[in-house]
């Protein structure tokens, strides 16, 4: 949840939580909020609910992390340097429909989802390791063969692109 000081949401919230409250995590912290989102969404500007996959459209369960985490070193991508159309940021209504026409034309792989709606990707850390990658590094995003890694792409390839991060060669001495 993000607001504006002061607005009405936070403010019934502050009012009511505390008589909503009944020792249950979810009840006034999840059902309150969404009754009271649902009744002011349809006053102009207080609420805007975003969809499913726009905040963290993940979980911690192993099958989640797996599909988040998981590297496909079957997939063949573009050179490190090269961005595929997938990582282009739509900035309009053309941008977004030729993206959309891009993607219905390609074939997706299996494994992949799609997180481009997507505001905050939740990276959770499972609790037993098998499936958790050794690391994730500047190598294991551009190589791209993950949705984690797929999803940050763009972010990682603009700020190399402007200098943010300086690419070094890695070493075969370098340690992990």
């Amino acid at each position: 949840m993000i607001s504006k000081p002061r607005n009405a949401l936070l403010g019934i919230l502050m009012r009511e939580q505390h008589i909503a409250f009944d020792n249950e995590w979810l009840t006034h912290s999840v059902e309150l909020l969404t009754t009271v989102a649902s009744r002011l969404q349809a006053v102009p500007g207080e609420v805007m609910v975003l969809g499913v996959k726009a905040f963290a459209p993940s979980s911690w369960v192993v099958e989640a992390v797996e599909a988040l985490f998981n590297p496909h070193t079957d997939m063949v991508v573009s050179a490190p340097g090269v961005a595929d159309e997938s990582s282009k940021v739509q900035n309009s209504f053309e941008d977004t429909v030729a993206y959309w026409q891009r993607r219905n034309s390609t074939v997706k792989a299996e494994w992949e989802n799609d997180y481009s709606s997507t505001y905050v990707l939740h990276a959770f850390k499972g609790i037993s390791d098998p499936y958790w990658p050794k690391r994730v590094d500047l190598e294991y995003v551009i190589a791209r063969q993950s949705n984690f890694a797929r999803a940050v792409y763009p972010a990682i390839k603009h700020a190399l692109d402007v200098g943010i991060i300086n690419r070094k060669p890695k070493m075969k001495n370098d340690s992990d």
